[in-house]
């Protein structure tokens, strides 16, 4: 790996940065069982960004990117499966982007803000002697203004995302998507120990029709004690791009019949103590997803709308220790989620239970650090 840094004041009030990076790594076998443990890459990345700042409440932000990627894993060089046949998995990968964002602070007190971002992802599967290759584009922008009024933060906006999805070797999977919104949201604080946020938004997307997301939290704290509850819900367009098919490919995979949008609704609790230098958290959440979109596995993958809404729930105790020079994060997750398929109410698949995690850093001289990381 190796990475360059740079970055210099222009003219007036006008900075510059640029990042660069180019990385590698060898394809290698570990267990020699003719297979790839890790797949051999080279990647370069660049990104230049701009910033200006008049010091009065206007600035601009804008960057690009660029990254070249070549990925080859599967059987080794000269080697093959068990079948007699080689096997090659191999990704190229070509993605530019370009964001921005200008705010601006009026005399009557109001916050403008524009900012908007689009990206292009061409990609070349290969996953045995097939080939498929894709192109992916997203685009987005979102106006909003702020004010303070009183003890009231209110935002407004409007906002546009635009997704296109062109597959060239599989094309009855194309899809593009509008998606035009409005939004509002009012933070209040109502007094020293409690504060309210309230906000909803209405999308209206190109293929599934028009969608409320509404939200609703609240923070109470008193002394060492705060607790925050949390309520809200959304919708996500399904699209064919899955764990399963990013893995797979697209040539395998059948939609049953047109899918629906998946509509979610969330909740979660809060209790955080402080001692000192310790704090300590725990919480619930719930969630409900309806209409969520499954890969069933087999000699074809089929892509459908689960019949019955799935559910997942648990608690998460987190706990945080940290002085001038050394930090501790120890957390512990139980999850339970459940799903109907075809056949009968399971577990989703690749959803631990149990999880187990330690993160300690060491700040040394403020020069240099070290850290440790172990889960389960």
């Amino acid at each position: 790996d190796a990475a360059v840094w740079y970055s210099a004041p222009l003219a007036g009030r006008w900075g510059l940065t640029f990042l660069g990076s180019a990385n590698g790594q060898s394809r290698r076998d570990f267990n020699r069982d003719n297979w790839a443990d890790t797949a051999r890459y080279e990647r370069t990345v660049l990104r230049p960004r701009l910033f200006w700042d008049n010091r009065s409440g206007t600035s601009f932000f804008a960057t690009a990117g660029a990254t070249l990627e070549q990925r080859t894993g599967g059987t080794m060089p000269g080697r093959a499966l068990p079948s007699g046949n080689a096997y090659v998995e191999a990704l190229a990968t070509r993605r530019l982007d370009a964001g921005a964002v200008f705010q601006t602070l009026r005399g009557n007190g109001l916050l403008w803000s524009l900012r908007g971002s689009w990206s292009a992802l061409h990609q070349d599967h290969r996953l045995g002697d097939e080939n498929e290759r894709d192109d992916h584009e997203t685009g987005f922008a979102e106006l909003t203004v702020r004010r303070t009024v009183g003890h009231h933060t209110l935002v407004g906006g409007l906002a546009i995302e635009r997704e296109r999805y062109t597959p060239h070797d599989t094309p009855q999977f194309a899809f593009a998507d509008t998606t035009p919104g409005v939004f509002v949201q009012d933070d209040a604080d109502l007094a020293r120990w409690l504060a309210l946020s309230a906000s909803a938004r209405l999308d209206h997307n190109s293929r599934f029709g028009t969608f409320l997301s509404p939200r609703l939290s609240g923070l109470v704290h008193h002394g060492p004690w705060s607790t925050r509850l949390s309520f809200g819900g959304g919708f996500a367009a399904p699209s064919p791009l899955t764990e399963e098919t990013e893995a797979s490919g697209l040539s395998r995979l059948t939609v049953v019949r047109p899918l629906q949008a998946e509509r979610g609704t969330n909740g979660s609790i809060d209790l955080t103590r402080r001692l000192g230098p310790l704090s300590l958290t725990l919480t619930g959440f719930y969630a409900r997803v309806a209409h969520a979109v499954e890969v069933e596995r087999g000699n074809q993958y089929l892509l459908a709308n689960l019949p019955e809404p799935s559910h997942n729930s648990g608690v998460e105790a987190v706990g945080v220790w940290k002085s001038d020079d050394l930090s501790v994060v120890a957390n512990y997750a139980y999850i339970r989620s459940r799903e109907t398929t075809s056949e009968r109410r399971v577990d989703v698949p690749l959803t631990p239970r149990h999880s187990l995690g330690v993160d300690v850093g060491w700040e040394i001289a403020e020069v240099w650090r070290l850290g440790i990381e172990w889960y389960h």
